[in-house]
């Protein structure tokens, strides 16, 4: 039986993920067939990795979740490996040969809230993956920091009351609860909180000038954000 798949290994609805797996498509095919091995940093269910597999496009889905790989799994061109991104030990090599291009989405870029550990992913990444290369992210900056400038989160709580938006105290990282989490009498992140950085633009900018990418850039879509290697 097919495992059904998890809420978060599919954040968006299928509007914003035809158009999120459209531009990574586009991306990759795109590319000369001798240099179409992948990353996906993240997999989840293999929402975009299945395709691109499909696509002619070897692809090594990493993940920490094992019913995520085992969904993703079991498809010719995916080969998937569980670890943490975050982990020294987790290899971003397939049999020793670098990425050609990756992609970190679904708003798995947020969960890095650690500026300092981030910067050594990027540099592992970097140092992984093929000159010319380059890795793809959620264009999370422009959608979320305009609903918070238009005061979409003036109160905290979603018009539905589904969501509770905290953040945390002098920094922009904070804390989403959902359901039945929701606490309108409590506004302290606590430690059954994830913690989530909404990157900036120009966060991003010096996280990837210290790590040696360049960029990011908008895709031609403007659904992803680049990090390019020389």
């Amino acid at each position: 039986m097919e495992e059904r798949p998890d809420d978060g290994w599919r954040p968006f609805d299928e509007v914003e993920h035809q158009r999120q797996l459209g531009a990574v498509l586009e991306l990759v095919t795109a590319a000369p067939a001798h240099r179409r091995m992948a990353l996906d940093l993240g997999c989840g269910d293999g929402r975009i990795a299945k395709p691109a597999a499909a696509a002619g496009v070897r692809v090594l889905a990493i993940d920490r979740d094992p019913a995520a790989l085992r969904a993703c799994g079991g498809v010719e061109g995916v080969v998937t490996r569980q670890g943490e991104l975050l982990d020294a030990a987790t290899v971003f090599t397939l049999e020793g040969a670098p990425a050609h291009f990756g992609w970190c989405l679904g708003h798995t870029f947020m969960q890095f809230h650690d500026v300092a550990r981030a910067a050594t992913l990027m540099r592992r990444l970097r140092e992984s993956m093929a000159d010319g290369s380059w890795l793809a992210i959620d264009n999370f900056c422009d959608a979320l920091w305009a609903d918070v400038a238009d005061g979409s989160w003036q109160t905290g709580i979603s018009e539905d009351g589904a969501w509770q938006f905290i953040w945390s105290r002098g920094d922009n990282t904070m804390a989403l609860r959902s359901g039945d989490r929701v606490d309108p009498s409590n506004w302290s992140i606590g430690a059954d909180d994830e913690l989530l950085r909404l990157w900036s633009r120009g966060e991003l900018a010096l996280l990837a000038e210290a790590s040696g990418w360049r960029g990011p850039r908008p895709d031609a879509t403007g659904a992803l954000l680049l990090f390019e290697k020389d």
